[in-house]
């Protein structure tokens, strides 16, 4: 029993390391497409602005101040770049070169986002191989210990090691039996402070 289990506890470690990977991964996914969501989201307001300046404009004489309005109800953290004295003009035009900046920014991202989404998707798929076969090998019953502490704990800390009798992840010093049970490989010891499934490298 203390070699299957011993060798069941590394593949749990290896499991919440590929897990790890996994959500990495995925992070960076989503912070490229939150950038490009972002620069999609101000051109979408520089165009409703531009839409709306044309539409007060043509039911009454729209004023700079209308149009500061509707720049600070978007949400433009610069707002500031239009100048009391600008003209209607001068405000369509600053905001219209605003949009282009944006516009082109969003086409330089557009590579970068499919760059990464593709990199990042490749990785994905060979981890998530990666981890079918690790779970495969797996006993059911650790691996449905495992995917429950993975779900309750908020860091996904599962499995940590245990260290001149300390947990490596509370610091907190385990009772000399816990230690010794830890090294016996009979059963699966959990850290009686933070509840992580403890080894010993």
């Amino acid at each position: 029993m203390s070699n299957s289990l011993k060798n069941d506890l590394i593949l749990l470690k290896e499991l919440q390391d590929l897990d790890f990977q996994i959500i990495d991964a995925n992070k960076k996914i989503d912070e490229v497409n939150g950038s490009h969501d972002f620069l999609k989201n101000r051109i979408d307001s520089c165009n409703f602005i531009l839409s709306e300046i044309e539409r007060l404009n043509v039911v009454d004489k729209i004023s700079f101040e209308n149009i500061k309005n509707l720049v600070k109800d978007q949400k433009f953290c610069f707002e500031n770049f239009l100048d009391e004295e600008d003209s209607v003009a001068v405000c369509i035009s600053k905001i219209e070169q605003l949009k282009q900046k944006f516009e082109n920014k969003f086409s330089e991202n557009a590579e970068n986002v499919k760059s990464v989404s593709d990199e990042y998707g490749k990785l994905i798929e060979d981890l998530n191989s990666k981890r079918k076969n690790v779970v495969s090998i797996l006993q059911p019953n650790f691996l449905k210990v495992y995917d429950r502490l993975f779900h309750t704990f908020e860091d996904k800390v599962v499995v940590t090691p245990l260290e001149d009798n300390i947990c490596s992840h509370c610091h907190v010093r385990c009772c000399a039996q816990k230690a010794v049970d830890v090294l016996k490989f009979e059963n699966i010891v959990f850290c009686e402070n933070c509840g992580r499934i403890l080894f010993v490298e």
